[in-house]
């Protein structure tokens, strides 16, 4: 059965329906809100997340759930779009997020995906594991779907592996906050290298980006660490923020690098710099690198690495 379920519905799903849906999931679930409102979540006693609904989603584009989900879905336009996403670390999870999927349906003269959720609307039970879990805080914002949790770390098990860490630092300037996300990718899902203009634009402008490298490495695409050799990770791209460049100016940076393509991004006026290193192969990447920190004396505050798989 799919990690997630979808109802697709012609009315809006109210507080009513929603709640209806909710007993539906497991009346000895408690409820929780994360993603600042925007997502329910369910948990066990004992803290385990169960299912995370995300709010619905108002769709107007003719044919675009059938394009989004299967070619088989037959939807009339617009549809009100609600995903149920079911936990990969707890096994029995996808029956109650199926079960609030065709409970919703059910209510709300829709349709599911899976065709085979509508047959889950009865209410299901979902034990505690007996083992205590951090949980979120009400209004996080971050990694709503984590299958995982610890104090410094979330991890997201299906499809592509992540693991997120983070951790405060107080200076003399204030407190910083540092992040290390890891992407696994195998052989046939190729790391998205183009995609990392666009994230460092809006990680920048609606994040406050300071400074962020993204590494490619050649290893487990599970993001395990086995008892052996691995080769190292190589740089492929150094991206600054407004607020680490101020000082010195993107002009600076930029006659830094004369050899590097840098790519202004976001308001003229306060632009975020993207300098792409190399490809994820080439070892002077690390050179590039090292002379662009020696140069513009600032330490990168943001990491992210991103893995295929070793041979």
């Amino acid at each position: 059965m799919s990690r997630s379920a979808f109802a697709l519905t012609a009315r809006m799903p109210d507080p009513t329906s929603l709640l209806a849906a909710l007993h539906a999931g497991g009346p000895d679930l408690r409820v929780d809100r994360a993603g600042q409102g925007a997502v329910v979540r369910l948990c066990t006693e004992d803290g385990r997340q169960v299912v995370a609904v995300e709010a619905p989603r108002y769709i107007q584009v003719p044919g675009e759930a059938a394009r989004l989900l299967d070619p088989a879905v037959a939807t009339e336009t617009p549809v009100w779009w609600t995903e149920v996403r079911a936990a990969s670390a707890v096994p029995e999870a996808p029956r109650p997020a199926a079960s609030i999927a065709g409970r919703l349906a059910t209510l709300l003269d829709g349709t599911t995906w899976p065709r085979e959720t509508a047959a889950h609307a009865d209410v299901v039970t979902v034990a505690a594991s007996g083992e205590p879990a951090p949980a979120l805080a009400v209004g996080d914002d971050v990694l709503t779907e984590a299958d995982m949790l610890t104090d410094r770390a979330a991890i997201v098990l299906p499809d592509i592996p992540v693991i997120a860490t983070q951790w405060v630092t107080h200076t003399r300037l204030g407190v910083e906050e540092h992040f290390t996300l890891a992407f696994g990718h195998t052989a046939d899902n190729l790391v998205p290298l183009d995609h990392l203009p666009h994230l460092a634009e809006e990680l920048a402008i609606q994040h406050h980006l300071a400074t962020m490298v993204t590494e490619v490495r050649a290893a487990r695409p599970d993001l395990t660490v086995p008892a052996h050799y691995e080769p190292p990770a190589l740089p492929v791209s150094l991206t600054f923020g407004p607020g680490a460049i101020a000082d010195t100016g993107p002009s600076r940076v930029e006659e830094t690098l004369p050899d590097t393509p840098v790519v202004r991004l976001g308001p003229t006026a306060r632009p975020t710099l993207h300098c792409t290193l190399g490809d994820g192969t080439d070892p002077a990447a690390w050179r590039r690198l090292r002379h662009a920190m020696a140069h513009l004396r600032v330490a990168p505050a943001g990491q992210a690495v991103c893995g295929p798989p070793s041979g």
